[in-house]
């Protein structure tokens, strides 16, 4: 039976918990994203350090490429890690202004999670068959909608954000000329007053 991605859309509270604790029950990993790629590790995650499995800077999150590199901190699963990502109350609380640490997955032994996450829209995808879906219905009183045009992988390592590069690139273009017309401008009218003075 072929399993597929099913979206939980604004979870509550209580909800979140529940999802929690469905994902850790069969996780054996936890990731997150950071929109810091170049600074050090989350001063919040440095405890959890031994734990690392792997860190990367990628441009392939949330099922597709993105305008916007982010670093994937992959960790094993242990009970203070475990007690961390339940500590905040909801999903929600998974996302802020950047830098930020955001968008929780949890991993088996795949490659790809059972549970990802868009925090700042309250999005929850879980990775399941038919069969599940009808046992988590029964289980927990949710409803799953599946998520039709999301398919693996969710998260690619390493993969460059070339057409973002190439935007960045020429709005870098656009404002060096805008700056030197007005650069120039200063200079003329500059000039056009000093010769005023001088009569």
């Amino acid at each position: 039976m072929r399993a597929h991605y099913y979206v939980i859309e604004q979870p509550t509270s209580e909800q979140w918990q529940r999802i929690l604790d469905w994902a850790l029950a069969r996780g054996q990993r936890i990731a997150w994203l950071y929109s810091d790629v170049r600074g050090p590790m989350p001063k919040i995650l440095r405890p959890f350090a031994p734990l690392l499995v792997e860190a990367f800077t990628t441009c392939h999150y949330w099922g597709d490429r993105q305008l916007r590199a982010v670093r994937v901190f992959q960790f094993r699963v242990d009970e203070s890690l475990r007690d961390f990502l339940l500590s905040r109350p909801d999903l929600l609380a998974w996302c802020g202004p950047p830098p930020a640490l955001s968008d929780p997955m949890v991993f088996d032994q795949g490659d790809d999670p059972l549970l990802w996450t868009i925090a700042h829209e309250s999005l929850v995808f879980l990775w399941m068959d038919e069969a599940e879906v009808s046992d988590w219905e029964r289980t927990y009183g949710m409803s799953l909608m599946l998520a039709e045009d999301v398919e693996p992988p969710i998260v690619t390592k390493d993969v460059p954000c070339e057409g973002h590069l190439k935007g960045d690139t020429l709005i870098m273009a656009v404002g060096v000329a805008i700056l030197l017309a007005f650069l120039g401008m200063a200079y003329f009218m500059a000039e056009g007053f000093i010769r005023l003075l001088g009569q």
